[in-house]
């Protein structure tokens, strides 16, 4: 109520749309489909706000996904994700 939301299904698709949105919330797939990376969308969104709070879903386990930690403050969920808790978060 009262947000403003924006989806992509791809990184690039997310990197376009971030030339315009900058979110104080970012929820992305580890593995965005098409050209781009995930790191590049989150490097887009945090260069209009450093503080973007960031929530990772993913199949893969977080050992698996290397960096990631470098991009506090983030949240990580394991598919298939519980709404419930990505709420409470």
């Amino acid at each position: 109520e009262g947000w403003s939301v924006e989806e992509a299904s791809t990184a690039s698709k997310a990197i376009d749309i971030l030339e315009s949105f900058s979110p104080d919330l970012l929820i992305s797939d580890w593995s965005l489909r098409g050209s781009g990376s995930t790191f590049e969308v989150i490097a887009k969104a945090r260069m209009n706000n450093p503080m973007l709070k960031l929530i990772i879903v993913t199949g893969h386990s977080l050992s698996d996904l290397g960096d990631l930690a470098a991009l506090e403050p983030f949240s990580y969920f394991s598919k298939p994700v519980n709404l419930e808790m990505v709420i409470s978060c």
